[in-house]
């Protein structure tokens, strides 16, 4: 196996051919570094087998960050938390190179406001904004850039670098004629337009001479006007010439779905898809190519090597959806390969600004927080007792479920009521392009008939059959059914046929071309039916009321089929609203235009959302077995929300049956008097109660990777490890944390729902916003507050001020003349700056912004003169000197800031406006639960590893009783009222 065989990349041997691509994550903090999530995350790929890692993406610079959460490395700060990131994955001998890389002109003002930058003036109609051409100077100090990142990483262990000049960023930006258009050195001729790159090659060779250099480049723009193969083979004897080790071949350019789309391949793309593209470009050259593009399973990378376009294969989303594909691909660990479907959710999240996720592996992310999660059937021990478990359904839920139960050691059999296992999965790759999702089912299906599931068919569960089963559990898993039309079609003419999409998908072979139908909906399922239809010749009208049709859908797979219905003639009417049904046609109002009618032709299709199919759990009920519902029949969604769902749950029952094996075994020591001996003498010492005896939720009311985000993470781990229950954390951010902590509040008053809860959420919202549908202290408990984060007052270092009296002074000579920035309205800076203008008794101009990042810039270009903002972001600023700090908000001094005064001891005499972070169950928590969580929070809150932890995100511990928090968020709810109304401030 050619796969298998070791290489070599600048004299550093690699065990076998399979390098991991650099994919994006967004799993590091806000400000760019790495956390435990990033740290166990490439571990576990490590460990799954491949013989190289190319860590993500990492900016050389704070004004090309691409996204809120990536790694970065443009400053020293960042090189402890990247080497613990290469001792994880060095454990596994497994190499590690880190990719560096600049946007350019795919910068987003968007996203924290970064200048999009380039060869050339541009404007870039994807994201709207305008291209700013780089001075010679700026060219310059991008080189210097690069080589001292590089540096960083070399520090750091890395064992060599790669320089991304693919993929339509900012080096192939000066590459490409059809974007470079300047006239100096640096354009015009294929030797200028090579320079940037050439150039930045040299300073890191004269710089770092021992560290291995890689190159990646894009085979080819595939776009009008790009480079030619000959000058892609020109670039490549040019980097070859000046010292690179190897080169890392890619496609396309992700400046536009069109293009993008060959960098992240869609479904409709072929395996190895760039092996023809990378061919001339590895017989030009003597080092080492790699080549990525759709390498799924190990026949597709077998098949690019064997074709001689490569001597490495660089493998990306497959790696997403299984961290061990190389150890079963090597037959060294007898399980199936999880296939990665290109549906590109990965892509799309990260787009979005999101962490990472994959719809057949809805486990990545979670690799820190306990291994068997990844692998529940792989790396975890057979429970005892074994619990007797019953699936109703056998779709991809109810497999999944299966799946995991019988790898720990469950007896588990499923029962499916039709004639076939597969649920859904016939209708799901009736659509062209996705016949790539039967793996998702084909892997939970031969997974489980492998570990020894009994599955049976044709059998209808009633109470009687389910007593007779005497099942512990039982998991309902029978999906969703079509849900009646969502309007009267009473009027229609007897010859028109109306259906659900899912009716029509399980019957395309009864449709002939030329046939006519309407389509009501057009999300993904009536989008990818007017697909099938199209495929077959049938003519197709899509009625959506959205502005855009397949919303949902990864860009990239939405730009094809999009492409396609419109070359197949579909009529597609967006932004349109069904006013009635008549006798053949709809009368339908598109926005801003009179109504009109549209001929509806043989079928009326309505591809509109089904409803739970719960028939099943009247059964369970009545033969009174305790059960949970998963998949559709729990919430009709997608792939993802499905498998997370059975994992879930399986996880509960398997948690349930080690909670009833530690119960027996304290049974028996008691009856035995080997317990009872060893207690007598400890009268207050009392058996510990079955909670938590499931896993628990806590619900973090912001997205993943800010700043409660992480802190909640290692939190939840060390409690998930104390309590032997999992701790999952549910990211429900939207409207500034109230939709998370209304949706703890409302919870089951049980302890298994959890909101870590911020000053912000309990007690500046509760006056901020009108109408709030909660109250923090009547509708929630602390269990303990958590921590707290200082805030400094920082001024530009252009302000003539060095202390807090200064500054007051300063103000008061100059009344509204002084501005201040805050992340916006209602923020708890914005408050914290209100409060220190009225206890100094100043007027100072309060300057709003969309985010931390856009003030912070400002700020430091001298637009706005002061702000006060997060400790763990500016301290690196102080130290650099690009901005001066006067004090601190908090009431003492913190542990990183003992040099630097507070606001109290400056003069504001009780002055104190910190962001504090506490734990709060619903009301009416069980006062024995909240004191248990209380004891067991305080305990991992007070553990070194959490202190130190906390520390280095610049939190301190607090670790409060539950009393004492309860007061301390009274008392601050009083005085950020105060404060509210004091200045007037409301939000809608």
């Amino acid at each position: 196996m050619l796969l298998e065989q070791p290489g070599f990349i600048g004299g550093l041997r690699l065990k076998n051919r399979v390098v991991m691509a650099p994919m994006g994550t967004n799993y590091s903090t806000t400000d760019g570094l790495s956390t435990e999530r990033d740290k166990q995350y490439y571990a576990e790929r490590a460990r799954g087998g491949v013989g190289m890692i190319m860590t993500e993406a990492m900016v050389v610079t704070e004004r090309a960050r691409p996204h809120n959460n990536s790694l970065c490395c443009y400053h020293d700060r960042f090189i402890p938390g990247l080497a613990s990131i290469v001792d994880a994955i060095k454990q596994h001998d497994c190499h590690v190179f880190g990719q560096l890389n600049h946007r350019g002109a795919l910068l987003r003002r968007s996203v924290l406001n970064m200048e999009p930058v380039g060869p050339s003036p541009w404007f870039n109609p994807n994201t709207g904004d305008e291209v700013r051409a780089l001075a010679v100077r700026e060219i310059v100090e991008i080189q210097k850039l690069f080589v001292a990142a590089a540096r960083r990483l070399w520090l750091a262990g890395y064992d060599g670098v790669e320089i991304h000049a693919a993929n339509g960023y900012l080096f192939q930006q000066f590459f490409s004629p059809r974007i470079n258009h300047r006239d100096d050195a640096y354009g015009g001729s294929l030797a200028n337009r090579m320079r940037l790159l050439l150039e930045t090659m040299r300073r890191l060779r004269d710089a770092l001479p021992d560290l291995r250099l890689v190159i990646r480049l894009s085979a080819s723009e595939f776009a009008q006007g790009g480079y030619t193969e000959a000058d892609i083979v020109a670039l490549a004897q040019a980097v070859e010439q000046e010292g690179a080790d190897a080169i890392d071949l890619s496609g396309g350019s992700n400046e536009s779905p069109q293009l993008s789309k060959f960098c992240i391949q869609p479904p409709s793309f072929p395996r190895g898809c760039l092996a023809d593209t990378a061919r001339p470009i590895k017989q030009a050259v003597k080092i080492p190519v790699f080549v990525a593009g759709r390498i799924v399973e190990p026949a597709d990378a077998e098949a690019v090597l064997a074709s001689g376009s490569a001597d490495f294969v660089s493998v990306g989303r497959a790696l997403y959806a299984d961290p061990h594909w190389c150890l079963k691909a090597f037959g060294k660990l007898d399980a199936p390969i999880r296939q990665c479907i290109a549906c590109n959710v990965c892509f799309e999240r990260l787009t979005l600004e999101k962490d990472v996720s994959c719809a057949t592996n809805p486990m990545i992310g979670t690799e820190f927080e306990a291994l068997e999660h990844a692998e529940p059937q792989l790396f975890a021990a057979p429970s005892e007792p074994r619990q007797r478990v019953l699936v109703l359904g056998a779709g991809i839920a109810g497999m999944e479920a299966a799946r995991i139960l019988k790898g720990r050691g469950h007896d588990v059999e499923v029962w499916e009521k039709g004639d076939a296992p597969g649920g859904q999965v016939p209708l799901a790759i009736a659509a062209p392009d996705k016949m790539e999702v039967e793996p998702v089912w084909s892997y939970r299906w031969n997974a489980a008939r492998r570990l020894g599931v009994r599955v049976l068919t044709g059998i209808e569960a009633d109470a009687a059959r389910i007593r007779a089963h005497a099942p512990d559990y039982v998991v309902v898993a029978t999906g969703a059914q079509p849900a009646p039309p969502p309007m009267d079609v009473g009027a229609l003419a007897p010859a028109v046929r109306v259906l659900h999409a899912w009716e029509l998908l399980a019957d395309l072979e009864a449709l002939r071309p030329g046939m006519k139908a309407t389509i009501v909906g057009g999300g993904m399922v009536g989008a990818e039916t007017a697909d099938a239809l199209r495929e077959r010749g049938v003519h197709v009208t899509l009625v959506e009321i959205q502005a855009t049709i397949a919303n949902g859908m990864a860009r990239n797979n939405k730009f094809e089929l999009v492409e396609r219905l419109a070359a197949g003639g579909a009529r597609i009417l967006t932004q349109c609203r069904i006013l009635r049904v008549l006798d053949r046609h709809l009368e339908v109002q598109m926005q801003g235009e009179p109504p009109c009618r549209v001929e509806i032709g043989d079928m009326l299709v309505f591809a509109t959302g089904p409803r739970p199919r719960t028939d099943a759990v009247a059964a369970v009920q009545a033969a009174d077995v305790p059960y949970a519902r998963v998949g559709d029949c729990n919430a009709p969604g997608d792939f993802l929300a499905a498998l997370r769902d059975a994992w879930m749950v399986a996880l509960s029952v398997d948690a349930r049956a080690r909670r009833s094996a530690a119960r027996r075994s304290t049974a028996l020591l008691l009856a035995s008097g080997l317990l009872l001996a060893c207690i007598l003498p400890l009268s207050g010492l009392a058996v510990a109660g079955p909670y938590p005896d499931r896993p628990v939720r806590l619900i973090v009311p912001f997205p993943p990777g800010g700043g409660t985000d992480i802190l909640a993470r290692p939190m939840a781990q060390k409690l998930g490890e104390k309590w032997g229950q999992p701790v999952v954390i549910e990211n429900r951010a939207g409207a500034g944390g109230n939709i998370g902590t209304e949706a703890g509040a409302r919870a089951p008053a049980d302890g298994y729902t959890l909101v870590l809860g911020t000053v912000g959420t309990h007690a500046i919202n509760q006056s901020l916003y009108r109408n709030l549908p909660f109250d923090a202290t009547r509708d929630t408990v602390a269990i303990t507050l958590v921590a707290n984060t200082p805030n400094i007052l920082v001024l530009n270092p252009a302000v003539p001020a060095r202390s807090v009296q200064d500054l007051i002074a300063l103000a008061k000579a100059k009344p509204g003349v002084l501005n201040y920035a805050s992340p916006g309205n209602g923020t708890p800076p914005h408050l914290a700056a209100e409060i220190f203008k009225s206890m100094a008794g100043v007027s100072i101009t309060h300057v709003p912004y969309k985010g931390s990042g856009p003030a912070m810039t400002d700020l430091l270009g001298g637009q706005v003169q002061m702000m006060i903002a997060n400790a763990p972001v500016v301290i690196p600023l102080i130290r650099n000197g690009k901005l001066k700090g006067l004090a601190s908000t908090s009431a003492r001094r913190p542990s990183m800031l003992r040099d630097m005064p507070t606001l109290a001891e400056s003069g504001l005499k009780g002055y104190e406006a910190d962001t504090w972070y506490g734990l709060f169950a619903p009301a009416g928590t069980p006062l024995d639960v909240v004191t248990k969580l209380n004891a067991d929070v305080v305990a991992v809150l007070k553990s070194p590893e959490i202190e130190h932890f906390f520390n280095e995100q610049g939190a301190e511990v607090i670790a409060d009783s539950s009393d004492d928090a309860n007061a301390k968020v009274r008392s601050e709810v009083q005085k950020w009222r105060d404060v509210i109304h004091a200045i007037g401030l409301k939000t809608d």
